[in-house]
């Protein structure tokens, strides 16, 4: 009886551990350059050894993919929205889409500035 107090303790104490090991990268790695626009956002995918240009509409994004354009967030097919997709959500993949509640825009004083309106 008191083997199977301690192994029901010993199950109880045992935590099921998710990490992302990645190899390293070598010294000598050169990355190519990054053209040098707004379109380019400069991001490094999970075990990248370079930056990259962040993800634009329609790109695929995950855990291990790199993250989207800070204009963008990550949306599943659920209609799940993050803006950066956290290492420990392996199942989460969605794609890259205008983010569609940006933060508001203000002026020097603080207040809200409205948007032109065509007429």
């Amino acid at each position: 009886m008191a083997s199977m107090i301690k192994l029901s303790i010993l199950c109880s104490m045992i935590a099921t551990v998710t990490s992302l090991s990645c190899v390293a990268c070598p010294k000598d790695q050169v990355c190519d350059p990054l053209p040098e626009s707004a379109e380019c956002f400069p991001a490094k995918a999970a075990c990248a050894c370079c930056k990259t240009c962040a993800g634009r509409f329609g790109d695929k994004c995950s855990t291990l993919s790199v993250r989207c354009h800070p204009d963008f967030v990550c949306v599943n097919e659920d209609g799940v929205e993050l803006s950066s997709v956290p290492w420990y959500t392996f199942d989460f993949r969605g794609i890259c889409v205008r983010d569609r509640c940006p933060e508001p825009s203000t002026g020097g004083d603080g207040g809200i500035v409205p948007l032109p309106v065509g007429k």
